[in-house]
């Protein structure tokens, strides 16, 4: 491992929510404009809206990131196989996505 690499490890026996794992790595120190490059990257930000707020309850508190999608597109398979090749996510990440998605 590098010098300042960090690993996160997930114990998620019951399973484990996308936006509360969003939330837990911003609070860690995630670039939370990453998300937005994400959507943009992808050709989503007509349909989706990403908001990240700090919220409180009781005496926790934590990150909390809320995806809004306004007008939700259907899209085959072949459809995101096409956008992933033009999309301006790096290519390592384009792989790894789509092979956890089990799209390739």
């Amino acid at each position: 491992m590098n010098p300042g690499t960090a690993i996160a490890y997930f114990d998620c026996f019951s399973g484990i929510s996308g936006d509360m794992t969003l939330g837990a790595l911003l609070d860690c120190g995630a670039d939370p404009a990453v998300l937005d490059a994400v959507v943009e990257s992808l050709r989503l930000a007509d349909e989706v809206s990403v908001e990240v707020r700090r919220e409180v309850r009781g005496h926790t508190s934590g990150t909390r990131v809320v995806l809004d999608v306004t007008d939700r597109v259907e899209r085959t398979v072949p459809a995101l196989r096409s956008g992933r090749s033009t999309s301006n996510l790096l290519r390592s990440s384009r792989c790894g996505l789509f092979r956890c998605a089990r799209l390739e």
